[in-house]
């Protein structure tokens, strides 16, 4: 079975989606002595959100348990106990080409410490030795507990960097249509989703800052709304009317205020904030409306952050440098504003789940709103557009060179290298 693009939504469907695109993938086998890396869906994202309820049957409230850390703990233990006891593999390796995925916002902190060896990834890149603390506000989630905390792989580090892998959050097929990449590759006639905006605003941040919790995103997101917050809680309705608006500065938006126009602020803005927040933050919604990344949050790395050439497309800033974030932007030279702007374009997709859409697009080929072309499929004249409208996939920079290639990718530069002569 192909993986459903309409599997969207919840950023927590980073690992149900992987795992569909790695059944039908062209280099799976089925011959284990052939393979070169073992996957093993646990879906434990879903189960320490209860996204199954009500199977499986479990509270995360229970504090004698430990709550959700424990019961997710004992889930992926229970996954590697089979595994041990069914198949030979993970003995002949120790584990080390065994891949586990933890989408949850503190990736992999949770996993049980028997994984050590394993390839972990999530979107978490912690790399801290002996973390002391737990980050999300939500105390059913909070794994730090001297009692339990040698069970964790937590009690070692939350990310290896070298062995384990940081991949982008699940974003929704729908999310691709925001895009001004997709809506440049349009083919004429085709319904694009919005032109290249020109960018009015610096600085961009909206999302939860919980400004009277002090250990939420290490502090981070609250020091900026102190820094360059709104001070009169003024809204305003049309992203045009930010500019020259002395309301987060004039060109500065940093707020924890929701606003319907949240893409539009975005993609209006030359930089946008990547911080922590009860885990990861988000990078990709940044690039995949061509803002410019900055990422503030020491010893935590984000997607692809050790694999891409990252310079090439972000900017990464020490958290002392905050108190002069805006200065530290505003002299950064236009061609290396416009440099960074490239290297965005070159590599947004592989932050993205596209392939789910050249999924949708070839069940789409032939259908009512489709009709067959040189290059596939295109939208027919007077296709419906709107919210639902799936006409966007016929973009031409929709190439499936997305997070899951990437992964691939990856895992095939891993193999060469261990296979390397020079290794021995």
């Amino acid at each position: 079975r192909r993986p459903s693009p309409r599997r969207t939504g919840a950023t927590l469907k980073q690992e149900h989606t992987l795992s569909q695109a790695l059944l039908v993938s062209p280099h799976r086998t089925l011959n284990p002595r052939d393979a070169d890396f073992f996957f093993v869906p646990v879906h434990g994202g879903c189960y320490i959100s209860r996204f199954t309820r009500p199977t499986p049957r479990h509270n995360l409230y229970v504090k004698p348990r430990g709550g959700a850390p424990i019961l997710g703990n004992a889930h992926y233990r229970a996954a590697l106990d089979w595994v041990r006891s069914r198949h030979p593999w993970w003995n002949v390796s120790g584990g080390a080409d065994h891949m586990f995925a933890f989408p949850h916002d503190e990736g992999s902190c949770v996993a049980p410490i028997e994984l050590r060896p394993a390839i972990l990834i999530s979107s978490w890149g912690r790399t801290e030795l002996g973390p002391r603390n737990s980050t999300t506000t939500m105390g059913e989630h909070n794994w730090y507990n001297r009692r339990t905390l040698p069970l964790m792989y937590a009690s070692y580090r939350c990310f290896e960097p070298g062995k384990d892998i940081v991949m982008p959050v699940f974003t929704s097929l729908s999310q691709l249509a925001t895009s001004p990449y997709v809506a440049e590759g349009m083919p004429r006639g085709g319904a694009a989703a919005r032109p290249a905006p020109k960018r009015r605003l610096l600085f961009h941040f909206r999302g939860q800052i919980l400004r009277y919790v002090p250990t939420y995103s290490f502090g981070i997101r609250q020091q900026l709304l102190g820094l360059y917050g709104c001070k009169t809680g003024k809204e305003i309705a049309n992203p045009k009317d930010l500019v020259g608006v002395p309301w987060c500065g004039p060109d500065v938006v940093v707020s924890d205020r929701h606003t319907t126009n949240y893409l539009d602020e975005m993609a209006n803005a030359t930089f946008c904030g990547v911080f922590p927040g009860n885990g990861w933050g988000h990078i990709e919604s940044p690039l995949l409306l061509g803002c410019i990344p900055v990422v503030v949050q020491d010893g935590i790395l984000t997607a692809w952050e050790d694999v891409l050439d990252f310079d090439s497309f972000a900017l990464r800033l020490p958290r002392a440098k905050l108190p002069r974030l805006a200065e530290e932007l505003r002299a950064v030279p236009p061609e290396r504003v416009a440099a960074l702007q490239a290297g965005g374009r070159r590599v947004w997709e592989r932050f993205t789940f596209s392939s789910l859409g050249l999924a949708e697009k070839r069940r789409m080929c032939g259908g009512t709103h489709f009709t067959a072309a040189a290059d596939g499929c295109v939208p027919r004249l007077g296709a419906p557009g709107g919210k639902h409208s799936q006409a966007f996939l016929a973009s031409s920079a929709i190439t499936g060179q997305d997070a899951i290639a990437t992964l691939l990718q990856l895992l095939r530069a891993r193999l060469l290298e261990r296979t390397s002569p020079e290794r021995g």
